[in-house]
């Protein structure tokens, strides 16, 4: 059995979180209220459970994979690729590389990983830092399969481009144009606009103002391409660990 979903299974809700509760309880001193969150409305919206691969052959395989799916969580959390201590030098091909929307993105030195995904995770840390107070929890790790962010009641979610891909068929349920009556609100919001010549922020500002579930005591969601630089640059020339930034 090496693909595996909990959604194909016919279990209760109790025994599903019978078998969070069980996994989540290894890693200590770690906040879990966002997963709890990402938890819960994964629960209602079973089908956004990823596929995990489980190699186990038995009863509990249920177990396994909830195990797995809290595992993906936590790593991906602690193992985000510039917290590595690198050369500044080697990291300024990061920021660089981003900074027009025509650049072509070339291949890292330093790390196995290429620049476009580091800037991929960059692009969701910086995202991750300002809409949080508004309501929105950062799905990293693809616990909620192919979403990227979703906001806390669960009506919204949202997967996040650096510029427009061709959608398949079988990724018809990430369309811009979600039917809500189906299912969930689904949206695809490309930091660059279908043509790459111009950047897409002020409709991500839009959608998180309207779809925020926190936050209203604050001034709407206003962030820019220069806003985006700016944090490329400090992490250029600062490095420092980027897990710190997420509780900020």
């Amino acid at each position: 059995m090496p693909n595996y979903t909990i959604a194909e299974e016919p279990l209760n809700l109790e025994y599903l979180k019978e078998l969070y509760e069980l996994n989540r309880g290894r890693y200590h001193d770690f906040s879990y209220a966002n997963l709890n969150c990402i938890f819960d409305i994964a629960c209602h919206n079973p089908s956004m459970f990823p596929t995990i691969n489980v190699q186990e052959v038995s009863d509990c395989v249920p177990y396994i994979y909830m195990g797995k799916w809290v595992d993906r969580y936590f790593d991906a959390l602690m193992n985000i690729p510039c917290e590595q201590k690198v050369n500044p030098n080697e990291l300024e091909v990061v920021a660089t590389t981003f900074s027009e929307p025509e650049t072509t993105i070339k291949e890292s030195a330093y790390d196995p990983l290429s620049p476009k995904n580091i800037h991929k995770t960059l692009l969701q840390l910086f995202i991750s830092r300002k809409v949080k107070r508004y309501g929105f929890i950062w799905c990293v790790g693809n616990v909620l399969e192919g979403i990227d962010f979703c906001n806390t009641d669960g009506s919204f979610f949202l997967k996040i481009q650096d510029k427009p891909e061709i959608e398949k068929s079988s990724n018809i349920k990430f369309s811009h144009y979600a039917n809500m009556k189906k299912g969930p609100c689904i949206r695809t919001w490309s930091r660059l606009e279908t043509e790459c010549t111009a950047y897409n922020w002020p409709l991500l500002n839009n959608l998180v103002n309207r779809h925020r579930t926190d936050g209203f005591d604050f001034d709407g969601l206003d962030i820019s391409e220069k806003d985006y630089q700016q944090f490329l640059t400090n992490i250029t020339y600062r490095n420092y660990e980027l897990r710190t930034l997420l509780d900020k």
